[in-house]
């Protein structure tokens, strides 16, 4: 995943919204080897997901989570690193529970939500990724016991409940998630602190450019 500077964004733009929700580890590093997550993230209050509110990124915030974001289309072995880091930190907070004589629930261990901007049907159909008929069009899951989640941006329907995780795509896709942020009222939570972090993005990105 490209480190700067659409990965830093992605981490202070979801952070941000995440805090308000309890803790958030940007950068989660994984005890059992030096691998890190992008986002950590447990809630300890209620995470809304009403349209005029979260949404659909209020719905992958119900319980413990991983948010890995990917700037281009996520691959095969990108997705399996993601897994290994999903493995990893389970097992990691079972070992702690028993150390601490304390029992844990397989809700207190963490899901693993991929958002990527595009993916294609033949990854989809690899990992055998499918649809659930509950969730929004463009929100696949692997088999139960993996515990995971593929957020496919681009096949997200553009709607108040679907655009904080549009803001994560690329091309039009953002673009007009953006549009649709800046039509917000100025007092809409999370609209100026977002703004500001995607124009800081865009800033940095044509100085970039002409450095070149």
């Amino acid at each position: 995943m490209t480190k700067f500077p659409h990965d830093e964004f992605a981490k202070e733009y979801l952070t941000e919204i995440c805090q308000d929700y309890d803790e958030v580890i940007s950068s989660a590093k994984v005890k059992s080897e030096i691998r890190e997550v992008d986002i950590l993230f447990i809630p300890t209050k209620e995470v809304p997901t009403s349209p005029e509110t979260l949404g659909l990124l209020g719905k992958i915030l119900q319980k413990s989570c991983i948010l890995e974001i990917y700037r281009k289309a996520v691959q095969p072995e990108q997705i399996r690193e993601c897994l290994n880091k999903l493995l990893d930190l389970r097992q990691s907070k079972i070992r702690e529970s028993k150390k601490k004589e304390k029992g844990i629930n397989s809700g207190e261990l963490p899901f693993l939500w991929i958002i990527t901007p595009t993916i294609s049907d033949r990854i989809l159909a690899g990992f055998g990724a499918l649809k659930k008929e509950e969730w929004e069009m463009g929100v696949y899951f692997l088999a139960e016991e993996l515990m995971t989640g593929i957020i496919a941006v681009h096949q997200l329907q553009s709607s108040p409940e679907t655009l904080w995780l549009r803001i994560l795509g690329r091309g039009k896709v953002q673009a007009n998630a953006v549009e649709e942020l800046k039509s917000l009222p100025e007092n809409f939570p999370y609209r100026e602190i977002v703004l500001e972090l995607i124009y800081g993005l865009a800033d940095f990105t044509r100085k970039s450019t002409k450095s070149r």
